[in-house]
């Protein structure tokens, strides 16, 4: 990310403001690996993603920057092109994630697709995230393209969960501070971004 800033700053003439983007980003990401978890044996899914044909519970990612800069085992494993790809039932089952976290953009679809699955006694139910009331939203990563603002406030929404008492900051506060980084003559809040996007943004999910 810091590398594509870079390049189109000196592209439009903002190298000044692409460097300040760049420090702030790595201020910001040096603040969530200091204080995490060290050698966890929590594992974390991430899905409801949107990326080629839509959003669902199935659809997930194994290369996703909140895990690893909280210091969480992702559940499935990484794509070859770093990319949301479709996994089975089954996979999810056999992972048994400790954590899920879905994004908003398929939120409901992916809530009812969890409801089903237990309902119909696949397993899913037994899973450890569900079963320990360990499932949150997250605000939305892709839509076409990538939202870094947005996928750097969900750094610090899973850190926050995963990491329990690390932290000293409130969640909102930072993700604040996130929007004013990339956007700072806004008088836009984060609560003002959940409010105009599908889902529920940071929160905790009910089944």
């Amino acid at each position: 990310m810091k590398k594509k800033i870079w390049w189109w700053g000196r592209l439009l003439g903002e190298k000044g403001r692409a460097a300040a983007l760049n420090d702030g980003i790595a201020d910001l990401i040096e603040g969530i690996k200091s204080s995490a978890l060290v050698n966890s044996s929590l594992t974390a899914y991430a899905s409801g993603m949107f990326y080629y044909g839509g959003a669902s519970m199935l659809k997930a990612s194994g290369n996703y920057l909140p895990f690893d800069y909280s210091n969480i085992s992702n559940a499935i494993g990484a794509a070859e092109n770093g990319q949301p790809y479709i996994i089975t039932l089954e996979t999810l089952i056999a992972a048994d994630p400790d954590y899920f976290f879905i994004d908003s953009i398929g939120l409901s679809t992916s809530i009812a697709s969890i409801n089903d699955f237990v309902s119909d006694g696949t397993g899913l139910g037994n899973v450890s995230a569900i079963v320990n009331d360990r499932v949150y939203s997250t605000m939305i990563y892709k839509c076409y393209g990538t939202n870094w603002e947005n996928q750097l406030i969900n750094v610090y929404f899973v850190a926050s969960k995963v990491n329990g008492g690390s932290y000293s900051w409130s969640f909102e506060e930072k993700a604040n501070d996130i929007i004013h980084l990339f956007y700072p003559h806004t008088t836009m809040t984060y609560s003002d971004i959940v409010d105009s996007q599908t889902g529920s943004g940071c929160a905790k999910v009910t089944l």
